[in-house]
């Protein structure tokens, strides 16, 4: 009844050496409940603070294939800082004009053009740096018995399915995922929430020799 582990760490957790170990359960919502456990689909506490080195251990426990030190970590397609960004500046750059004009049309804007375009630089420049720290980090492996899925900045989180509860995979893309040679990968596993996906990892590349070993 093991559907996905959630493998998470803060900021703080990571200067202390703590991380976080949470787990999904499939089956009755009732029986989930009365065990102390979430609805059907989300995560439950399973180590609410341990070493990673503790916490792989339970990981072992639960996935005996599961070797942390081995797995083939693979990036992000190279575009996909692109894609990121363009996602950004699609709903930062409207706002900026507009409080451009804003500041135009009204004498009693409490900062003048020059201030608000600073901000609207400022921002930018921090929204580039989140971005480039995402893509940095983020990474997928696949083995015969799991794939995993790592993301995160100020909190980093890893995502880990069995191979064998695997029901169904989705790939999809936009003209730009297409232009950019990028899918967005998701995955159901059997017995999952319906409303929530286990797993979901954007801007993939190498699709072709992804798809063969899932």
């Amino acid at each position: 009844r093991l559907q996905r582990w959630e493998l998470s760490a803060s900021w703080l957790q990571r200067r202390l050496g703590r991380c976080r170990l949470a787990v999904s359960v499939a089956g009755d919502t009732a029986h989930q409940e009365s065990e102390g456990l979430g609805p059907v689909g989300q995560f439950s506490e399973m180590a609410p603070l341990a070493t990673p080195a503790q916490a792989q251990a339970l990981l072992h426990l639960c996935l005996p294939g599961l070797s942390w030190s081995a797995l083939p970590w693979q990036r992000l397609g190279r575009p996909s800082l692109r894609r990121l960004l363009y996602g950004q500046w699609r709903l930062g750059l409207p706002l900026g004009l507009v409080l451009l004009l804003a500041a135009g049309l009204w004498r009693d804007w409490a900062l003048p053009w020059w201030g608000i375009a600073a901000v609207a630089a400022m921002l930018l420049t921090a929204g580039w740096l989140y971005a480039r720290a995402w893509v940095a980090f983020s990474a997928y492996a696949l083995t015969d018995d799991v794939l995993v899925f790592r993301s995160g900045v100020f909190t980093q989180r890893w995502v880990i399915v069995a191979a064998s509860r695997v029901q169904t995979l989705r790939f999809s893309s936009n003209a730009l995922d297409r232009r950019l040679g990028l899918v967005h990968l998701q995955l159901d596993t059997q017995g999952g929430s319906k409303l929530q996906r286990a797993l979901d990892i954007p801007c993939v590349g190498r699709l072709a020799g992804l798809r063969d070993r899932v």
